[in-house]
């Protein structure tokens, strides 16, 4: 009888760690990277065309303000050369003729 006991406490002991190593695995697996599915993929994929595009368009607008800023930047020194001029020409005629 008590053989019985012992073989009986021994299986059930034995279930019962079978059952926390199965749980454990299945905790772990459920903890590991898993490879995204094909609608969240084509979905990233359509973001990041959608980003890229947003980023050209920014790139082409940070383009076209550069050269308005180059051409602002040109005509300033124009006038700048322009108004030194004038200056000195109002200089001139200010100096008493000799």
């Amino acid at each position: 009888m008590q053989a019985g006991f012992d073989r009986l406490a021994n299986l059930l002991t034995a279930i019962i760690g079978l059952n926390a190593v199965m749980l454990g695995v299945a905790f772990w697996i459920a903890r590991q990277d898993r490879p995204i599915g094909k609608k969240h993929y084509a979905k990233l994929t359509q973001q990041d065309e959608e980003l890229g595009e947003q980023f050209n368009e920014i790139e082409k607008e940070n383009q076209t303000h550069t050269r308005r800023l180059t051409q602002q930047d040109r005509r300033l020194e124009e006038l700048t050369q322009k108004l030194r001029e004038l200056e000195a020409e109002v200089a001139a005629l200010k100096r008493p003729a000799t």
